[in-house]
């Protein structure tokens, strides 16, 4: 690697046998668990880098990279502040379910709304991870029970609604199973979290 690895703005040395930037990441990560902190922001080159698919950081040669920023939170600072901005998976989500199912209805259109479904349920894929990263954190939070009630039962929302999908995949009963039990789900969410 050309320059150096800041973590919170503190220069260190990248460490020994460590090639890739997913191996570089994941270092960090284990570092900075020890500490309670999670790695929420990782700028490559000036760019912030996300991961379109797993282990894409591992495809990063960290001898053609100038330069790596990790920053990391507490764990209860990140919890914080993803429960604050929450709102927005949770819109998005509504919006991409209100949208199948509309599409699911329609005859001809169903290809559309199993499109629009999908990212929806990426979107829900992200959302779990990140629920993941502050369950021990939100636990521990002093807040509204009804708000953690929901939170804790998200897992089991999104568990439910896939395994329901796969046993049937017929348009208008998962348009209905949307709108009966996950629409209002996330409207629950937005009221109480």
């Amino acid at each position: 690697m050309n320059a150096g690895l800041q973590l919170n703005g503190q220069v260190e040395a990248v460490p020994e046998g460590i090639a890739n930037l997913e191996g570089l990441i994941v270092h960090m990560m284990e570092k900075s668990e020890s500490a309670n902190e999670i790695v929420v922001d990782v700028v490559v080159d000036g760019e912030r880098f996300s991961e379109e698919y797993a282990h894409q950081a591992g495809e990063i040669d960290l001898s053609g990279v100038g330069s790596v920023e990790i920053h990391t939170l507490t764990a209860e600072k990140f919890s914080k502040k993803f429960l604050r901005d929450a709102h927005v998976y949770i819109d998005y989500l509504k919006t991409g379910f209100q949208a199948s199912i509309q599409l699911l209805r329609n005859p001809g259109d169903e290809g559309a709304g199993f499109d629009i479904l999908a990212r929806s349920f990426e979107t829900m894929g992200a959302l779990k991870s990140h629920l993941e990263n502050v369950r021990e954190a939100i636990e521990n939070m002093d807040m509204d029970p009804d708000a953690k009630d929901t939170l804790q039962r998200f897992d089991v929302m999104a568990d439910t609604l896939q395994e329901r999908m796969a046993n049937d995949c017929q348009p208008a009963i998962i348009a209905d199973l949307l709108e009966s039990e996950v629409i209002p789900y996330l409207n629950r969410w937005m009221e109480t979290a």
